[in-house]
């Protein structure tokens, strides 16, 4: 503000005359029009507390409309404002920020006194004009007031002889009178009034422009009397005189000029002063008494509609691009941007609705003619796109913000459901094929009439359909994202619709959808709201969201534990002593979630942990299960398919009852951790696609549901016996299938062991919350887990070597050995250089990784009988246990071939095996069992076995 120069400020206080045509006077009035106007620009841009007080105050001053959109009062200041300050960029938002008020208007109160200007804000006249030979010249608009002082002889300067206020109960009984002889002259000058427009066009840059007549003249004669107002033309258009395009033409270029402004209401007004002004500059007001013609050519039809677009994208900021599409750039800092960006965020709906029906109105003029009558007709509908939505939009659906019904937000939401995509009437033709009347429907209408009645009187009349026009729509039901809730709150769903749908997306897909928010009309809403879709995307289901603060701590934290997993994790898990490899692969679990496979490939680690009670499993996983509110936790005892994949539930919607379907536990934990404590065999089919793919499909009511089921399973449950037994099988001691076992990557076996006074004396100390080690704020180390879950790391030829060599060591002293073992490898070294935070595996990763599925190797898979590591033992028998078994087949059908009725006795059977095998009775009696389990052989009665 201190680089004003005085020079060109007295340059410009003595050209006054340069701001003549704006109608505005550089005086008081002036001043504190300048105050209240930039006092609500600060506010606005700067979101002060003062807002509403500065907007009152701009508004009462006649600078705002009830949408903050400005006045041409508004404007003339601002443009007044340029000149006498060329150096500061009033349209810049950060100028404007950071403007000082006073120190402006410091400065026209200089201009001022370097005019001598002289103000009187209380303007007083000579009440009688007779006496002082006074009289008013309405031709120049003026009020001359003769100061006392010339009745005593005083002279005043030839270059200010008079004081010329402007009396405004003066000036508007002048226009009154002006507009009164336009009226009654209209048929003499309408052809000057045209041309005059011509050449305002050709000022603002539209070139080569003409009026279109007709329309012209009843538009001017319209809002002579009153006003305009679009819907009666459209609604009449057939007793008009002329087209609908040509009415639009003509509004458009009116406004260009500043003829006429749209109130709230939707009426078109005349700019009364702006009108005269032009008129009394032209010579016109003088002339209306004479009659003069002048030939115009007008443009054809599509000109004139390629001109009215250009108008709409040069004054607004919006249009219609040639392929259909709504395009919208909120925000690049200057003022008339930000206030096309206000003016369509908060009149959304009117500018949409009918960007939409005049987009239509063009399809239909370019297609109607290959269309017969009759034929019900799908067109494209307009498509939207916008940019840089402001923060401002985005709605918590949640609960919705009232006062933005039928403005534009932006929600992140999970779908519900999905209603199949059908068609619904948009409009309907009705009357005359080459004029007819169109007839809009909302999505509450039920039936298309066959005939309409419009008019009314003498001019009623009725109206026979003669084709409807049609587009895709579908239904959505929406609730706001798990992890945006509390764990206790409830989601709230809300509908949404989705008129041009053209897109599928999955049940518990995340989406972001911009649209208008309306309320909710149907028979039996769910909500009072309703969301009016205009373009719709899915989005990453987890989202990290972490500022650069947020990433300096998580580094910050990971530095401060030189790296070393084993203290990251004993942070993690304080109240939990020993099982230091547990830890850390629950550690790695948590920073290798993934929302989708990447590549083909679920990268989720899976862990089960199973063992003796008391040993940690039930901490563990409620410890995880708080961690994060996407995590889910399923007490299996008690466990539901509605409970774990989710219910069906019929929901009244705008296309009638669709169903909705309501995501348990497993859809939930899409892109999280899902823990499951103990068992439950009627619940085992529904995990198995999900560990393996990352989603489940369910079939209820005929429909196949898909849902994203791509979470990472920690499972915890104890032995059948309450005792884990290293020498049995895990299917035979938990209950689950083998199917299911080897989906897992790491299992860990937990025991309840004696320990010595020193380990007693820790495990009190975590149970107490008072261990040595101390705690780590839980914030830090979800930030740290969140930040390294953002990085992908790449696993080098190097580590495949690694993988390779270690993988074929095994096959050597494995038995049933598959590629699983491979995949989880690849999990375990990628996870470890994510919580290193880095994008490379190094090979002390691959070290780590081999370290603790050698501890899942040792304890689990160990067959101390056969020395080797056995991964039958996470099906129904080990290897040693199957080649016994086999043993056992062949002595019954030997036993059974001596016999008549083909079956074996248990002693004999018993007897040979403790020969050949070296086993006793009660293993005998085990194993045979076990094959009766497998339909291998029958038991028809007691002590007697057979082949089946």
């Amino acid at each position: 503000m201190d680089n004003y120069v005085d020079s060109s400020i007295n340059n410009l206080s003595n050209n006054s005359d340069e701001f003549e045509h704006l109608n505005i006077k550089i005086d008081t009035i002036f001043k504190q029009d300048v105050k209240a106007l930039l006092g609500f620009l600060k506010a606005k841009v700067s979101n002060s507390k003062d807002l509403d007080r500065e907007r009152k105050f701009a508004h009462n001053r006649g600078l705002l409309d009830d949408n903050d959109f400005p006045t041409k009062k508004a404007i003339n200041i601002l443009e007044i404002l340029f000149k006498l300050f060329p150096d500061i960029d009033f349209t810049n938002i950060d100028t404007i920020k950071l403007i000082d008020i006073t120190e402006i208007v410091d400065k026209i109160n200089q201009i001022m006194e370097n005019n001598n200007q002289i103000i009187n804000t209380e303007l007083t006249c000579i009440n009688s004009e007779s006496e002082n030979g006074n009289s008013i010249n309405s031709d120049k608009e003026v009020l001359t007031c003769i100061n006392s002082e010339s009745e005593n002889g005083n002279s005043i300067n030839s270059d200010k002889e008079v004081l010329t206020c402007i009396n405004s109960e003066l000036i508007q009984v002048n226009n009154i009178n002006n507009m009164d002889k336009i009226k009654s002259s209209l048929n003499k000058i309408k052809e000057d009034i045209r041309k005059l427009c011509n050449e305002l066009l050709k000022k603002e840059g539209v070139n080569k422009s003409s009026m279109p007549k007709d329309a012209f003249y009843d538009c001017i004669n319209w809002l002579l009397n009153s006003s305009l107002d679009f819907r009666y033309i459209e609604e009449n258009i057939k007793d008009l005189n002329a087209s609908l395009s040509a009415y639009k033409v003509t509004i458009s270029y009116l406004k260009k000029i500043q003829w006429i402004y749209e109130d709230t209401t939707g009426l078109y007004k005349l700019n009364v002063d702006k009108f005269l002004s032009d008129l009394n500059r032209s010579g016109l007001l003088k002339k209306v008494e004479y009659e003069k013609k002048i030939a115009t050519n007008d443009y054809d039809e599509e000109t004139r509609d390629r001109m009215a677009g250009a108008y709409e994208k040069l004054v607004r900021g919006f249009h219609v691009d040639d392929s259909g599409v709504f395009r919208f750039e909120f925000g690049d800092g200057s003022l008339d941007q930000y206030y096309v960006s206000s003016y369509l965020l908060n009149n959304t709906w009117h500018v949409i609705d009918r960007l939409q029906r005049n987009y239509f109105l063009n399809w239909r003029k370019e297609h109607v003619s290959a269309i017969e009558c009759n034929n019900t007709v799908l067109f494209p509908l307009l498509k939207c796109h916008f940019t840089n939505i402001p923060m401002t939009a985005k709605e918590y659906i949640q609960y919705p913000d009232p006062s933005k019904v039928g403005k534009l937000i932006v929600v992140e939401a999970e779908v519900l459901e999905t209603s199949p995509i059908k068609n619904i009437v948009i409009c309907a033709e009705y009357g005359e094929e080459d004029n007819p009347h169109i007839e809009y429907f909302d999505l509450n209408t039920k039936k298309i009439p066959e005939v309409i009645k419009i008019g009314s009187g003498e001019d009623k009349r009725e109206l026979k359909l003669i084709r409807k026009y049609i587009h895709t729509v579908q239904e959505f039901l929406l609730q706001q994202p798990i992890d945006e809730l509390n764990p206790k709150e409830e989601p709230k769903p809300i509908k949404a619709v989705w008129v041009g749908a053209e897109g599928l997306f999955d049940v518990g897909a995340k989406v972001r959808v911009v649209g208008i928010l309306d309320i909710d009309k149907s028979d039996r809403p769910i909500s009072p709201y309703l969301i009016r879709i205009l373009s719709i995307e899915e989005i990453e289901e987890f989202s990290h969201g972490l500022s650069e603060e947020d990433i300096k701590i998580a580094k910050d934290y990971y530095n401060s534990k030189k790296g070393d997993l084993f203290r990251i994790a004993d942070d993690l898990f304080p109240n939990i002593v020993d099982n230091e490899l547990l830890k850390v692969a629950v550690l790695l679990q948590l920073c290798n979630v993934e929302s989708e496979p990447r590549d083909g490939f679920n990268w989720n680690i899976h862990i089960l942990m199973v063992g003796d009670p008391s040993t940690g499993k039930s901490r563990v996983l409620k410890r995880v299960y708080t961690l994060f509110p996407n995590n889910q936790y399923v007490d299996l005892t008690n466990a539901t398919q509605a409970g774990l994949v989710g219910a069906i539930e019929k929901i009244k919607g705008y296309l009638g009852e669709v169903y909705s379907f309501r995501r348990g536990a497993i859809p939930k934990a899409n892109g999280a951790v899902l823990c499951l404590d103990e068992k439950n065999k009627d619940t085992y089919k529904y995990f198995n696609t999900s560990m393996e793919d990352g989603f489940t499909k369910v079939n209820k009511v005929g429909r196949d549901i898909h849902l994203k089921t791509n979470c990472a399973y920690l499972w915890g449950c104890n032995p059948k016996r309450e005792k884990f037994d290293l020498d049995r099988t895990l299917t035979e001691q938990i209950d689950i299938p083998d199917s299911i076992l080897s989906r897992f990557d790491l299992i860990f076996a937990l025991f309840n062991n004696v320990k010595e006074k020193e380990d007693i004396k820790q495990i009190v100390r975590a149970i107490k919350g008072g261990n040595e080690k101390g705690y780590v704020d839980e914030d830090v180390l979800k930030r740290y887990i969140l930040y390294a879950r953002t990085f992908n790391p790449v696993i080098s030829d190097e580590i495949d070597d690694f993988i390779v060599d270690y993988y074929y060591e095994l096959q050597g002293k494995s038995e049933m050995i598959d590629a699983r073992v491979i995949k989880s490898l690849l999990k375990l070294v990628r996870a470890i250089a994510k919580a290193h935070l880095r994008n490379e595996v190094k090979k002390e990763d691959f070290e780590l990784a081999k370290q603790i599925y050698q501890k899942y190797l040792d304890t689990i898979l160990y067959d101390p009988e056969s020395g080797v590591y056995d991964f039958g033992k996470l099906g129904k028998a080990t290897k040693s246990e199957r080649d016994k078994m086999d043993k056992l087949i062949e002595i019954i059908k030997e036993l059974s071939e001596l016999r008549d009725d083909n079956l074996a006795p248990q002693v004999d059977i018993e007897e040979r095996a403790k020969e050949l095998l070296g086993i006793e009775g009660h293993e005998v009696e085990r194993l045979l069992n076990k094959l009766k389990g497998e339909g291998e052989v029958y038991n028809p009665r007691a002590g007697m076995w057979g082949l089946t």
